[in-house]
């Protein structure tokens, strides 16, 4: 575990604890939430970590090199769906364009889980032992090559969680604080990406974003 690692887990953190806040939470998922988070991932190693990039980047493990970002948000935000086909489409959206030049998928996961806590779900999540499939998904999903794969992969495993989640919200939330029980779920040790306690997280040496 180097230095550099320690800082992006503590910045994965703070921008947990962004969209957590109950202020936050009610507020619409829009631009101005996402280059937050986005910013506050990259903090420290980019000076405008959350400005839409203006300059070329690539994608480690793959040939696909993103367009420059055209803004789509409110096309998906307004898709008549259910919220986790909503988010998981503000996800992948958000990850394939590398809106940022640096932590986009970190700060995609977080935003996409802003919406899901907004419209009273929980998080989006993949379980640690599907990482590697999500990971092999996503690469097709760059490059053209995907079927559709990757979204009803990610209904089956992060929407079933999310609905776990959820539930484990509203049964204890009337006695803490959302980021408690964000914590409590981290230390249970079942999630992966949500690196919040530089103290121990499960995915302390395993966050793949």
């Amino acid at each position: 575990m180097t230095a550099t690692d320690v800082q992006k887990i503590l910045h994965l953190r703070h921008a947990w604890k962004f969209v957590m806040d109950k202020d936050v939470v009610s507020s619409p998922t829009d631009y101005s939430i996402l280059c937050h988070i986005a910013q506050l991932v990259n903090e420290g190693f980019h000076a405008y970590g959350g400005r839409i990039r203006g300059v070329p980047v690539t994608i480690g493990g793959t040939s696909y090199v993103p367009p420059l970002p055209i803004e789509q948000l409110e096309d998906i935000l307004q898709i008549k769906a259910e919220p986790i086909d909503v988010a998981i489409q503000l996800c992948l959206y958000r990850m394939k364009t590398q809106i940022f030049n640096d932590g986009s998928n970190r700060a995609s996961v977080i935003f996409a889980s802003h919406y899901l806590i907004a419209k009273g779900g929980g998080l989006l999540v993949i379980p640690e032992s599907h990482v590697p499939e999500f990971k092999r998904l996503l690469v097709s999903d760059y490059v053209g090559r995907d079927d559709g794969s990757i979204s009803t992969f990610m209904r089956e495993n992060a929407g079933k969680l999310s609905k776990v989640i959820g539930d484990f919200f509203r049964k204890i939330c009337a006695n803490n604080s959302l980021y408690s029980v964000l914590h409590l779920l981290c230390q249970r040790r079942e999630f992966a990406s949500l690196c919040l306690d530089e103290g121990g997280c499960f995915c302390y040496d395993k966050c793949t974003y």
